[in-house]
């Protein structure tokens, strides 16, 4: 083998665990023979159409050996010969097997399809979010409000996981790759994995749990957008869970209408062959943003001024971004019932809980709120201004002077204390 050649076998040892290239080769069909716990594991490729003998591998696992990478690059090579593939075709290949692949098709609407490198640059920030924001909702099974910190597993998660692939073939394609996370990886084959389950599965590796809400909402967004055949959720145990997610997808995508180049936005996924693909109707969704407006007139700044105020047993929760119009009605003193989110600055004890003030999500310039909790509440809005976390409360929103209140204020307490077990 030629040096050259070599090399690019050892660039892919560095890029790959024994553990994933044996996991690899148990779903093709091959057999593990021996094993040495932490040393080596010798596995046989199957016999062939014309009754070939099968074909052995040593693959190493002793990392602290000297000799461990060029042992391993060797393996890997003698892997690609009998597969009869080249290292960079072997690499997509085991890839595959532990990846879940979110594609994003950008056309433009002039200039030979092309889309600026500043628009570009949105989407990927604006995908980036999502895919943050869907993380979090797999982790803590709920959907994120406001700016509360993020859970440590949620930012190691997309610091170690989430990752830029590979172009594929198409105008302008963005490959965000997920890497199934390598203490849940099945050790078994695919073939001997349950052929159904969904996102709720605690068994699932998060990085499963969270493409497959992804490529629900996706497909509930695109049904929502254009009258298709996405899973109807009305009635379901998790449907206002899953039309929450579906309304993020829309709403990022609706931030995108404002980019002068871009005409359409294409998603597809394809699964990790490690697990069963889900259960999703379809795998490729395609929004023409142009189409957006006319379905989704809200996209264009028209939103409600108003949001209702549920029963104190749990209030609903709403987004943040409706929160500036009824503020607006605040100053002109007349008292609305909102729901908004915010950060606790300011903590006033008295003998049957006291008043707190909040810095309203993402208001700009920044707006505080006044309003007054019974001695429960109280003390969760104490945890969460000791945590950094957004409570969620709803009320009748008016104002007294320069003052804005919230009068009759009912704190959210299964979301309150959902952001507190997240973040601890």
């Amino acid at each position: 083998m030629k040096t050259t050649d070599f090399d690019s076998f050892r660039k892919m040892a560095s890029g790959f665990s024994p553990t994933t290239v044996t996991r690899f080769l148990a779903t093709q069909g091959w057999t593990l023979e021996h094993r040495i716990e932490g040393i080596k594991e010798i596995w046989s490729s199957p016999t062939g159409s014309e009754g070939s003998e099968p074909e052995w591998v040593m693959i190493p696992f002793a990392t602290d050996y000297v000799d461990f990478d060029r042992r391993f690059s060797e393996s890997l090579a003698a892997v690609s010969q009998i597969f009869d593939c080249s290292a960079e075709e072997l690499s997509r290949k085991i890839s595959s097997f532990d990846t879940d692949v979110l594609s994003v098709r950008l056309s433009g609407r002039a200039m030979g399809d092309t889309v600026s490198l500043a628009e570009g640059e949105q989407v990927i920030h604006g995908v980036n979010l999502l895919l943050k924001n869907f993380t979090y909702a797999a982790v803590a099974g709920h959907v994120r409000h406001g700016r509360g910190r993020m859970p440590n597993r949620v930012s190691e998660f997309m610091q170690s996981n989430v990752r830029l692939g590979q172009t594929r073939r198409g105008s302008f394609i963005i490959t965000f790759t997920v890497l199934l996370d390598e203490p849940d990886r099945p050790s078994t084959p695919k073939s001997h994995a349950p052929d159904h389950y969904d996102e709720f599965d605690e068994q699932l590796p998060l990085a499963r749990r969270m493409m497959m809400m992804l490529a629900r909402a996706v497909c509930l967004a695109n049904a929502s957008a254009y009258g298709g055949t996405g899973h109807g959720t009305a009635g379901t145990p998790n449907g206002e869970f899953h039309e929450e997610l579906a309304g993020m997808v829309l709403e990022t995508i609706g931030k995108f209408q404002n980019l002068n180049d871009l005409k359409e936005i294409d998603f597809s996924f394809s699964w990790a062959s490690a697990l069963p693909a889900p259960t999703v109707e379809q795998s490729f969704f395609s929004f023409q943003l142009e189409d957006l407006k006319e379905f989704h007139p809200q996209m264009e700044g028209v939103r409600p001024k108003t949001l209702p105020l549920p029963g104190p047993e749990h209030i609903a929760l709403a987004r943040e971004e409706k929160v500036p119009e009824v503020i607006s009605t605040a100053h002109r003193g007349e008292a609305q019932e909102t729901i908004i989110s915010g950060r606790v600055t300011t903590l006033e004890r008295s003998y049957d809980g006291g008043v707190v003030t909040i810095v309203v999500d993402d208001s700009r310039p920044p707006l505080n709120v006044r309003f007054r909790l019974p001695e429960s509440g109280y003390k969760l809005a104490v945890q969460a201004h000791l945590m950094n976390t957004s409570i969620v409360v709803g009320g009748h929103l008016g104002s007294s002077g320069r003052v804005i209140e919230l009068e009759n204020a009912v704190l959210d307490v299964k979301e309150t204390e959902g952001r507190l077990r997240a973040l601890s």
